[in-house]
């Protein structure tokens, strides 16, 4: 799925389109570049794209659900 990520004073968003959500990130492991897991406010846990170097937001990027 498609997630948008933002930055905003409070941290970061996840926008969902296909589920018309947005949620705050509430957890991530952004230590070594950008990627790996996001948790977020509302229960969803996200696995994103590895990429080596933190993007510029906001940025659209594929997730996968992870249960």
């Amino acid at each position: 799925m498609k997630v948008t990520l933002r930055k905003t004073e409070n941290g970061m968003t996840a926008y969902i389109a296909k589920k018309d959500l947005e949620a705050n990130v509430i957890d991530s492991d952004f230590e070594q570049g950008f990627g790996g897991i996001l948790k977020l406010d509302n229960g969803m846990t996200l696995q994103l794209e590895s990429k080596e170097s933190m993007p510029v937001f906001p940025i659209t990027v594929n997730a996968k659900r992870v249960e």
